[in-house]
């Protein structure tokens, strides 16, 4: 007669497993949190240390579960702006993959940065000369007065 076994699993593995799993999706949800924070406040042109002050901390605690375990400015700044960088740069590489393209960064007397894609130039091993005459090609592509 053939010997049947049957695995038990333990209660205590079990419990160790949902903990895990469960710890795991709370970090998940906490990144993402702060992450969409992050964007939003960016998005909308928001400093990241207007969630410092004390009346705004106190308000999220009351009305935004999980919103205390938020960092502080300079960690937002400092990992979270990082990744949010490196996520609309890939976008943007995605967007012009087998495309050449010229940046402007314009600089307004408000002294807000501006990013503005005005045209398309390839350069290749390109020099100040070459990054220049590729700027005033597309002004004048576009008659932009200079």
């Amino acid at each position: 007669m053939p010997i049947i076994t049957i695995r038990v699993r333990s209660q205590k593995t079990s419990d160790a497993r949902r903990q895990y799993f469960l710890r795991k999706r709370a970090k998940d949800t906490k990144l993402k949190f702060t992450n969409d924070t992050v964007r939003a406040f960016v998005s909308e042109n928001i400093p990241l240390v207007k969630h410092d002050h004390p009346a705004i901390r106190e308000w999220l605690n009351e009305y935004i579960k999980g919103s205390g375990d938020l960092p502080n400015a300079t960690t937002l700044h400092s990992l979270y702006m990082n990744i949010l960088k490196m996520e609309e740069e890939s976008k943007i590489k995605e967007a012009v993959k087998d495309q050449a393209i010229v940046l402007f960064r314009i600089l307004l007397a408000s002294g807000e940065h501006k990013m503005l894609v005005a045209g398309a130039k390839y350069l290749n091993n390109a020099n100040s000369t070459k990054c220049s005459t590729a700027v005033v090609d597309i002004l004048l592509k576009y008659e932009v007065k200079y």
